[in-house]
C-alpha cells in the first residue's frame, strides 16, 4: 500500500488547509491523556501523619488544631528525621496503661495534661491516624490510610497503572488494525471518560485498583489509536512535525495537572475535572475522520476516495485530481485489495510474527542488540516515571515542581530534534542518559541547599525525557524493515516493567531513605548510557531493508575487536539454516507491507 497511497495522498494535499485544521484538533485529545499520568502526585499524596489519640484528638477536633507538644510527647515517641530535625513518629505510639485524665482546659492558657501513669512500650497506631496536611488537602492516601502497614498499597494503585498500561499496549495495535483508527478512538475516548469519572465515586480500594488498571489500558489504546491517525492523515514529510506536536500537546496536558490540583484540595475533584475535561471531545463522534490509508487497506475504496475527495476539495487541489479519484485512475483499488487478502489471512500473519521473534532470538547479533534495547527502554522509563512522580519529595511547593517538570518536557523535543541531527542517534542517547544519571546523583548531594537539589532533579527529568524521545527513532532504525514493528513492539513491551517498578523505588524513597531513588536510579542512567556505547550509530546510515542491512550496522560501532567476528558469524547463521533463508527472503519480499506501531 505504502508507496501507492503515498502518491495519492500527495496529490491531494498531505499537508494542506485540510491537515492544518484536522490534525491539532486530534491533536488536542492528548491534553487529557498527559494530564492523567502523573495524577498520583497530587491524588496519591502522603501528608504528614501521626497515631490518633483517642481522647486528645477527640477534644481538638481536627488535624490543623493547634496541641501542646507536652501532651502529645507523653503519647507518641520522637524520631529524627533525614534532615535532622525531630518529628512524631508516624506510625506507633506509647502503650497507655491505665485511664488518664487527659485535658484540664481554662481559658487564657494552653490546656495542662494531667497523667497518672503510662509504660514507654510500644504498640502501633490502633486509633487510626492524624493527617497534618497545611492546605487542608485530601487524597486517597488519608481516605484509605494507605499509610503504615498499608503503605504499600499506595505504589500499587500507581503500578495499576502502569500494568494497565502494558496490557494496553500488547491490545492496541491488533483493535485498532481490526476495527479501525475512528472508531477504535472514539470507543476508548467514551470508556476512559465514564471510567475516570467512576474511578472518582469508588468507595472500596479494591474496587479502585481494578479499575485504574482498566483506566490504563484504555488510555494506552485511545493513545495509540490518535497517534496513528494523526500519522496517516499527513504525508510522510510532515509526520515528524505531528509526533512534535502531539509531545508538545502532551506536555500542555501535564502542566494543567499542577493547576488544577491547587484549585481542587479533593483528589476525588481532581479526577472528575480530568473526566469532565475528556468529555469536552465528545462532539468528535461527528468531527473525526477514518484513515483513508486504514480504510484501503481493509478493501473499503469507496470509503477511502470518499474522503481524500474531501481533503481534495478542502485542500483546494486542482479538479483533474477529483476526477481521477472519481475514476480511480490511480490503480489504488486493485493493488490495495490483493494486499487486504494477504492481510487477512490470519495463520500466515500469526506464522510470520512467530518466526520475525524466532530470527530475532536466533542470530546472535540481533539477539544481543535487542536485549541491550530493551535494558535501555526499561532504565529510561524507569528513570522518566520515577523521577515525575517523585515531585512531591523534593520539598519546596509541589505544585512549582510538577509544573517545572512538565514544561521542560517542551523544549526537550526539540533539543533531540537538534542533538539526533547534528551529534548522531547513539551520541544523544549516551550523552543524555549519562547526564540524567550525574544531575540525579547530585541532587541529594545538595539536599541542605533546598533550591540547587531541586534544579539538579529537575536537568534529571529534563534528560531522561530527551533520551525517551530518542528511543523510538534509534530503535526503529537498528532493525530491517520487515522486523522493525516486532523490534519496537517488544522494547515498548519490556519498557513497561520498568514503569510498573517506578512508583515502588519512589515509595522505598518515602519509607527508607529520601536518597535512596537518587541513587538507584543515577548508577542505572550512568551505567546504561555506557551500554549504549556497544550499540551501532545509525545516522550516516540508510534505513536497513534486510537482515543483511541491519547486521552491517555492526561496522558503525565502537569497539573494533569484536564487531567483524560478530557480523561474520551472524552472516554464516543467515545461510546456515534453510528454514530462517526461506523466511528472511518471504520477509524482503514483502517489504512494502510492514508498518512500524509506536505505542507510548
Amino acid at each position: 500500500m505504502g508507496s501507492n497511497f503515498e502518491s495519492v495522498l500527495e496529490k491531494v494535499g498531505g499537508w494542506g488547509r485540510y491537515q492544518k485544521i484536522a490534525v491539532p484538533l486530534i491533536c488536542l485529545m492528548f491534553v487529557p491523556l498527559g494530564f492523567f499520568v502523573f495524577t498520583p502526585v497530587f491524588t496519591y499524596q502522603t501528608p504528614p501523619h501521626r497515631c490518633f489519640i483517642n481522647g486528645v484528638d477527640t477534644v481538638a477536633g481536627n488535624a490543623t488544631a493547634e496541641i501542646n507538644h507536652t501532651v502529645l510527647e507523653s503519647y507518641i515517641p520522637y524520631n529524627l528525621s533525614e534532615n535532622g530535625k525531630s518529628e512524631f513518629a508516624r506510625c506507633s505510639r506509647f502503650v497507655i496503661t491505665e485511664s488518664t485524665s487527659y485535658w484540664n482546659v481554662n481559658t487564657t492558657t494552653t490546656p495542662v495534661y494531667q497523667q497518672t501513669n503510662t509504660t514507654r512500650s510500644m504498640e502501633k497506631c490502633l486509633d487510626g491516624w492524624i493527617y497534618m496536611d497545611p492546605e487542608g488537602r485530601t487524597s486517597a492516601t488519608t481516605e484509605y490510610n494507605l499509610v503504615c502497614d498499608d503503605a504499600w498499597k499506595k505504589p500499587l494503585l500507581t503500578s495499576g497503572l502502569m500494568i494497565g498500561l502494558f496490557l494496553g499496549s500488547i491490545i492496541s495495535g491488533p483493535i485498532t488494525d481490526r476495527f479501525g483508527r475512528r472508531t477504535t478512538c472514539l470507543v476508548n475516548m467514551v470508556l476512559n471518560t465514564v471510567s475516570v469519572i467512576g474511578f472518582s465515586f469508588i468507595s472500596s480500594y479494591e474496587a479502585l485498583l481494578v479499575m485504574i488498571i482498566a483506566i490504563g489500558t484504555s488510555h494506552i489504546i485511545w493513545y495509540s489509536c490518535t497517534f496513528v491517525l494523526a500519522q496517516e492523515l499527513v504525508d510522510r514529510k510532515h509526520r515528524a512535525l505531528v509526533a512534535c506536536m502531539i509531545n508538545v500537546i502532551y506536555a500542555i496536558g501535564y502542566m494543567l495537572l499542577p493547576a488544577v490540583a491547587y484549585i481542587f484540595k479533593d483528589w476525588r475533584w481532581i479526577i472528575r475535572s480530568l473526566g469532565l475535561g475528556s468529555a469536552f471531545f465528545l462532539p468528535y463522534i461527528f468531527l473525526l475522520p477514518e484513515s483513508p490509508r486504514w480504510l484501503a487497506s481493509q478493501g473499503r475504496i469507496d470509503e477511502a476516495i470518499k474522503v481524500l475527495k474531501r481533503i481534495a476539495v478542502i485542500n483546494g487541489v486542482d479538479q483533474t485530481v477529483l476526477q481521477d479519484l472519481n475514476t480511480n485512475n490511480m490503480e489504488l483499488g486493485e493493488n490495495l485489495l490483493e494486499k487486504t487478502k494477504d492481510k487477512n489471512n490470519a495463520n500466515k500473519q500469526r506464522e510470520r510474527r512467530r518466526s520475525s521473534v524466532q530470527i530475532l532470538a536466533k542470530n546472535s547479533v540481533m539477539r544481543r542488540r535487542s536485549i541491550m534495547i530493551c535494558w535501555v527502554w526499561n532504565v529510561t522509563f524507569l528513570c522518566y516515571y520515577a523521577l515525575g512522580l517523585n515531585t512531591s519529595n523534593l520539598g519546596g511547593s509541589n505544585y512549582l515542581n510538577c509544573f517545572a517538570a512538565a514544561a521542560l518536557e517542551i523544549p526537550c523535543h526539540f533539543l533531540v530534534v537538534v542533538a539526533i541531527q547534528k551529534a548522531g542517534r547513539r551520541s544523544s542517547l549516551t550523552t543524555f542518559l549519562g547526564l540524567a544519571g550525574i544531575f540525579v546523583a547530585l541532587s541529594p548531594a545538595f539536599q541542605n541547599f533546598e533550591g540547587v537539589s531541586i534544579t539538579f532533579a529537575m536537568l534529571g527529568k529534563f534528560f531522561a525525557s530527551s533520551a525517551m524521545g530518542i528511543l523510538y527513532l534509534y530503535t526503529s532504525e537498528l532493525y530491517p524493515t520487515l522486523l522493525r514493528n516486532t523490534g519496537i513492539g517488544i522494547a515498548s513491551m519490556t519498557s513497561r516493567f520498568g514503569s510498573i517498578c517506578a512508583p515502588f523505588l519512589v515509595f522505598a524513597g518515602e519509607n527508607g531513605g529520601r536518597n535512596i531513588p537518587f541513587y538507584v536510579m543515577a548508577a542505572l542512567g550512568i551505567s546504561t548510557a555506557g551500554l549504549c556505547l556497544l550499540l551501532p550509530e545509525t545516522k550516516q546510515s540508510p534505513l536497513p531493508d534486510t537482515m543483511k542491512d541491519a547486521i552491517d550496522l555492526e561496522k558503525f560501532r565502537l569497539f573494533l575487536s569484536s564487531r567483524k567476528k560478530n557480523r561474520n558469524e551472524s552472516q554464516a547463521a543467515l545461510t546456515k539454516d534453510d528454514e530462517y533463508d526461506d523466511v528472511i527472503h518471504e520477509f524482503e519480499d514483502e517489504q512494502s507491507k510492514a508498518t512500524v506501531e509506536i505505542n507510548v
